[in-house]
């Protein structure tokens, strides 16, 4: 009955040892996930690129945001996809995005909250 057990434990970790590993992603690899409501400042609908102006809170001045706009990027209005170059200048957003290497952002969803015409 041992040896059974034993060899029976053996399987199990030699099978443990063949399975593939999935290994946590190095710190540097994790980006926090920011959010800012605001009012877009400027389009580039041919650069896939866009700027939001948005007052901070801590020092009630006006800052921008650059944001590049991936292809795979969720935009909305009224809780439905629209597409990038269905935005406007002046339309409020929240904008949810992060932070590259070099300062500017990358958005990842942004709901626009201005109201239809």
């Amino acid at each position: 009955m041992t040896k059974i057990i034993v060899m029976l434990l053996a399987a199990i970790l030699g099978l443990g040892a063949a399975a593939p590993c999935y290994c946590q992603q190095g710190r540097e690899d994790l980006r926090e996930v920011k959010v800012v409501d605001g009012t877009i400042f400027d389009l580039d609908w041919a650069g896939s690129k866009m700027t939001v102006k948005w007052l901070n809170g801590y020092d009630n001045s006006y800052r921008e945001l650059a944001l590049n706009v991936p292809d795979n990027a969720v935009i909305r209005k009224g809780g439905k996809e629209i597409d990038f170059s269905e935005l406007q200048i002046n339309d409020t957003v929240t904008v949810r995005y992060y932070e590259d290497p070099d300062g500017t952002g990358t958005l990842l969803i942004l709901e626009d909250t201005a109201s239809s015409p």
